[in-house]
């Protein structure tokens, strides 16, 4: 959950914005309501999936050194459109290309 902490007036800032800011409390959820197989996979794959902002999420994971080919079949499998960018998919649709990757390709001891 998210609650707003204290307020931050222009005037504490050099030079003063236009507007006043607010620091924000965020407190994890006791419980994930998203399981995935992999917890320590499914965030090293989010952080690559974000790693090139202003690319496709594909092109990102390839950069990131995920097989074009599996990434090809992991996309049409779920039906999920692999040209958009990361931050328009869900935490669901992160979790169920995440799965399908961890399932489909040879990871290491290390990498798990």
């Amino acid at each position: 959950s998210a609650e707003p902490a204290f307020s931050i007036t222009k005037n504490s800032f050099s030079p003063p914005p236009q507007v006043d800011s607010s620091v924000v409390k965020i407190v994890p959820l006791a419980n994930c309501k998203i399981q995935t197989l992999n917890d320590p996979f499914f965030f090293k794959f989010v952080k690559a999936s974000f790693a090139h902002r202003r690319k496709s999420i594909r092109n990102s994971l390839k950069d990131e050194g995920f097989s074009s080919d599996l990434i090809d079949v992991v996309f049409k499998n779920l039906t999920l459109d692999s040209s958009r960018r990361a931050e328009t998919f869900t935490i669901g649709e992160f979790a169920g290309v995440s799965d399908q990757l961890f399932q489909s390709i040879p990871v290491t001891q290390e990498q798990r």
